[in-house]
C-alpha cells in the first residue's frame, strides 16, 4: 500500500508543481509497477498456500504407487514420520487418494488413511 499511495500523491502532486511534473510523473508510475509486482507476487504466492499442503505418514510402512491404483508400480516407500507436501487440486479428481511430493522429491499417489494432513 506504501507503493501505492506513493505513486498517488507524486501523480497528484506532478499536477501543481509545474517545475517537476516529468519527474513526479515518472516516479508515480514507478511507483504503481512496483505494487502492481507486489500485490501479484502476494496473489502468487497465497495461491501456492492454498493448493498444498503438508502432511505425515501415519503408518509405520505404506507404498508410493504411480497411479491411485494398488497395482500401479511403486514409486517408493514411506515410513512413519514422513512429511511430504499434498497437492490439493491434483488430488480433487480421485476419491481416496493423495497426490504427494515426497522430501526427495520424487512424486506418487498414497491412499488417504495412510496420512494424516495439516
Amino acid at each position: 500500500l506504501f507503493f501505492l499511495y506513493t505513486g498517488s500523491f507524486s501523480l497528484i502532486t506532478s499536477w501543481f508543481i509545474r517545475s517537476y511534473k516529468r519527474a513526479l510523473f515518472y516516479f508515480g508510475l514507478s511507483s504503481f509497477f512496483v505494487s502492481a509486482l507486489i500485490f501479484s507476487s502476494a496473489l502468487y504466492v497465497e495461491y501456492q498456500n492454498n493448493r498444498f499442503g503438508t502432511g505425515v505418514i501415519t503408518e509405520r510402512q505404506i507404498p508410493v504407487y504411480e497411479q491411485p491404483a494398488t497395482d500401479a508400480p511403486l514409486v517408493s516407500t514411506a515410513f512413519e514420520g514422513y512429511s511430504l507436501k499434498v497437492d490439493f487440486n491434483h488430488s480433487s479428481a480421485t476419491p481416496g487418494w493423495k497426490y504427494v511430493r515426497l522430501e526427495n522429491g520424487r512424486y506418487g499417489w498414497v491412499a488417504n488413511d495412510a496420512l494424516m494432513v495439516f
